[in-house]
């Protein structure tokens, strides 16, 4: 099995050995394709005045050689194949660069330049087709953290996470929020979806919602689990995503986050 994955890219803080954590948390047996896209080119894109784009200096072309060599290197020692997006980045590249990945990643250092513009993570992730994994400076995970929304993605998340990451993380003590089923058949749909998530967790806590999703889910955060990593569906996902500024930096700064869009191809 192959997968394609996207990386998001700062020349100046992206150390070519999260490749090697990055090996750690995805699924060994499967050969990955990375592409690393640099998120100033496609910031850049968006603001460019009629005209044209600007010429980057000579030493800065020549770091950016540097940088891809270094990454490439890396990665071919570790098993992994690397290549830089060369082209134009606009927003229906990306889109279509993601339409054929299996996941995104980002790494919260690589937002950094840009994280005094107003809900710069969502836009992001609202402008791409796969999943998204968002990475703080931490990323050990001793636990697992999902919300269900009772939302197609959710399923969905649950299958690309079996699919891309590491068996180990399965092992790993995991609390499912869910919402109040409300209905009969909401109770058979939920019940299905937990049955689901035994074939492949052994270590599940189901906990029910009583307050807004945001409230249950940093309680759960604070009290119930060490170090967790949190699943969404693509509704949930958006729901934390718009949340106020402080909340959203809470969670989504200090928790890896996997989001699962849903199909928008």
């Amino acid at each position: 099995m192959k997968h394609k994955i996207l990386l998001s890219l700062d020349e100046q803080t992206t150390d070519p050995e999260v490749l090697g954590e990055l090996r750690s948390l995805l699924n060994e047996t499967h050969e990955k394709y990375l592409t690393g896209f640099r998120l100033q080119d496609y910031f850049d894109s968006r603001l460019l005045p009629v005209g044209g784009r600007a010429v980057p200096s000579l030493k800065k072309v020549l770091s950016g050689l540097q940088f891809e060599v270094n990454m490439e290197e890396t990665a071919k020692d570790i098993g992994m194949n690397f290549s830089i997006h060369k082209g134009e980045l606009e927003e229906g590249t990306l889109k279509n660069l993601s339409s054929i990945a299996d996941l995104m990643i980002i790494d919260r250092k690589t937002l950094a330049p840009f994280c005094d513009e107003e809900d710069v993570l969502k836009e992001l992730i609202g402008s791409i087709c796969c999943p998204v994994l968002v990475l703080p400076e931490t990323r050990e995970i001793e636990s697992l953290v999902m919300v269900y929304d009772g939302s197609f993605s959710s399923i969905q998340a649950v299958k690309s996470f079996v699919a891309v990451f590491h068996p180990r993380l399965r092992k790993l003590p995991f609390s499912v929020l869910v919402q109040n089923p409300g209905c009969q058949k909401a109770v058979r749909k939920e019940q299905v979806f937990i049955d689901y998530l035994m074939m492949f967790f052994k270590n599940i806590g189901v906990q029910l919602m009583d307050d807004e999703t945001i409230h249950c889910l940093d309680r759960v955060i604070n009290t119930a689990s060490e170090k967790p990593l949190l699943l969404f569906g693509g509704n949930t996902g958006n729901e934390i995503l718009s949340c106020n500024r402080h909340n959203t930096r809470y969670i989504t700064d200090y928790n890896p986050s996997f989001i699962h869009n849903g199909d928008k191809q």
